[in-house]
């Protein structure tokens, strides 16, 4: 009887970067995460550099050693390289490809899409602001969604007074519904 293990730390709840930047914020967050769960996120961030090599005059067992270090560490940046080109669009890739590690290619997607994110975080503000629930819609449905976009704020580093998130939900809801809340 055969054993089958599953592997519950991969990549296919991180969404694709979309070209636009759109979902970057989210997306680097996710990713960020899924990656730590495969232990390669070191080669992203740079924190596990490319190790020397033998050096000269070192011994056979020091170099054979150096040498099974250099190895291990060119297996696991071709595994974060899989992992983050699995995650681009074609375009996007080949804007990549002229960087040789998977550090400067994330720093070179970082330093793209962080500059489009003060254009998504507004945009995800005046999306945030201009939610209505319609006159028959439904409120509980509404209000999660709300409470959605209020979280991603959150996680993009908008920070929202109760008092601002309560004037919010209120000015969201129909009439007859603020007519109630302003009373209590």
């Amino acid at each position: 009887m055969s054993t089958i293990t599953a592997n519950f730390t991969v990549l296919s709840n991180v969404p694709k970067l979309d070209v636009s930047g759109t979902n970057w914020l989210i997306f680097h967050y996710r990713f960020e995460i899924a990656v730590e769960s495969k232990g390669v996120w070191g080669h992203f961030n740079g924190s596990e550099p490319s190790p020397p090599g033998p050096q000269q005059g070192d011994d056979a067992a020091t170099a054979a050693a150096a040498t099974a270090e250099v190895t291990e560490w060119k297996k696991k940046e071709k595994e974060a390289r899989h992992y983050l080109v699995q995650k681009l669009e074609d375009s996007t890739l080949t804007e990549l490809l002229c960087h040789a590690t998977v550090e400067r290619m994330w720093n070179a997607l970082t330093e793209k899409f962080t500059a489009l994110s003060t254009h998504i975080i507004a945009d995800m503000q005046a999306r945030f602001d201009n939610m209505k629930c319609p006159n028959n819609g439904n409120v509980r449905t509404h209000l999660t969604s709300l409470r959605m976009k209020y979280e991603e704020l959150c996680a993009v580093g908008m920070v929202l007074t109760d008092n601002q998130y309560a004037t919010r939900i209120i000015g969201s809801l129909p009439y007859y519904y603020q007519r109630y809340l302003s009373t209590v």
